[in-house]
């Protein structure tokens, strides 16, 4: 795992987790004029396809703006209606602010990957007298790419809605409730977006230690090689696919909770219940897949945080898959044993949740992935993460140590990777 030199590892996370080196890269020449185009391509697909815009003769004969402030769901006002002869535009509040967000998401997420790319085929001309797992590795990362700004850019609504299902499944509310409250495909796209860009940020940092291990022939640093495919890879491949799945889905079925129940004035159990079993429980799964070698260090670090991270770790783990008391369950805490009581006729009062559920890809998914794959990950990570992250480690591209051609350090120093 690359490091800067000097940076603490709050300053390094800040970083990832901001997308600096994303950021840095539209200062490149002409980035700034290619993410324009990419964003208001994009803004204007997503008005129409989201009928927001629509083109159509109206009884207008001059144009017409309204701002409405109240009447109906709050995240639909204040809106902004502009009537013209031939064009309609109806801008609600937290839809537009979702779209204005995911359209800055795409923009940078393709506007990266088309530099990246082109950085990349310039580089495969000069690699004739390098390593082939450089040589490997840059015809890899594009591949990755396309995968990513597909993901980031077509297929978050499909995700969102297949999301729906999930989320109702998985917190007992039903999918009525949460298409009624339409925000949360907002909150969605929003959250599989940034997923997504904090992958790509991934490659853009194996891109750097690339460039820097072959331009510096005295101190060569780590550069990044395609890890083998073999059975411990692709089994730890599907590891860190169900895990970003899972948890991604997981924490947004937190959000999915408060379409029935108001955060504001619910129980501490309930609160307990979105902190401890989805939100550490999903944020370290995500955690875990995107980031395994610094996930593994920090949590094998002889340090009070640590040992603090794997308490909480495996307490949360134990609650996700447990049988919860009935009191606890009524106020909305309860774990996997609760779901399958209830699921099997356990009334309420005795502890059960949710009933019989409708059998399907929904239940199969959330019981399978949501609950025993990350409550399971979760509490053998918390118990022995060297171990547990051993696997997630090998399913991704791996160090190597390269010796190049005597050329001028690299301008800036490489950041951490996984």
């Amino acid at each position: 795992m690359g490091t800067v030199p000097g940076a603490s590892g709050g300053s390094r996370g800040l970083a990832l987790l901001t997308l600096a080196r994303s950021r840095q890269m539209l200062r490149a020449p002409f980035a700034g004029l290619l993410a324009g185009t990419v964003g208001v391509v994009y803004l204007f697909l997503a008005l129409l396809v989201g009928r927001m815009l629509e083109f159509a003769p109206t009884a207008e004969r001059t144009t017409t703006v309204l701002v409405l402030t109240g009447g109906g769901s709050w995240w639909n006002f204040p809106a902004l209606v502009v009537v013209a002869p031939n064009a309609t535009l109806v801008l609600p509040y937290f839809s537009t602010v979702a779209m204005v967000v995911v359209t800055a998401g795409v923009s940078l997420g393709m506007t990266v990957a088309v530099l990246l790319g082109l950085r990349l085929f310039r580089e495969r001309s000069r690699s004739a007298g390098r390593s082939a797992a450089v040589s490997s590795t840059a015809g890899l990362t594009p591949v990755l790419i396309a995968l990513v700004t597909l993901g980031a850019c077509c297929s978050t609504t499909a995700a969102a809605t297949a999301g729906i299902g999930l989320a109702a499944q998985s917190t007992g509310t039903s999918v009525s409730a949460v298409l009624a409250a339409d925000w949360y495909l907002g909150v969605f796209q929003i959250v599989v977006l940034y997923v997504a860009l904090l992958a790509q940020e991934q490659l853009v940092e194996i891109y750097a230690l690339y460039r820097s291990g072959n331009r510096t022939a005295a101190a060569p640093e780590a550069a990044m090689q395609p890890a083998a495919v073999d059975a411990r890879s692709l089994v730890g491949g599907a590891l860190r696919l169900g895990l970003v799945l899972g948890g991604v889905t997981w924490a947004l079925a937190a959000v999915a909770s408060w379409t029935v129940v108001n955060p504001m004035t619910a129980p501490a159990a309930a609160w307990a219940d979105w902190i401890l079993l989805h939100g550490a429980v999903a944020g370290f799964a995500v955690a875990a897949a995107l980031f395994p070698r610094g996930t593994r260090a920090f949590l094998l670090a002889e340090e009070p945080t640590a040992r603090v991270a794997r308490t909480i770790l495996v307490a949360s783990a134990i609650l996700l898959l447990a049988y919860l008391p009935a009191a606890w369950a009524d106020s909305g805490l309860f774990g996997f044993g609760n779901v399958v009581a209830g699921a099997s006729g356990v009334p309420a009062a005795a502890g059960g949740v949710g009933g019989s559920p409708v059998l399907g890809w929904a239940l199969i998914f959330s019981w399978a992935v949501q609950y025993l794959l990350l409550g399971g990950f979760t509490l053998v990570a918390g118990l022995r993460p060297r171990s547990a992250l051993a696997l997630l480690s090998a399913a991704g591209p791996q160090p190597v140590r390269i010796v190049g051609p005597a050329l001028p350090p690299a301008p800036a120093a490489p950041g951490p990777v996984d």
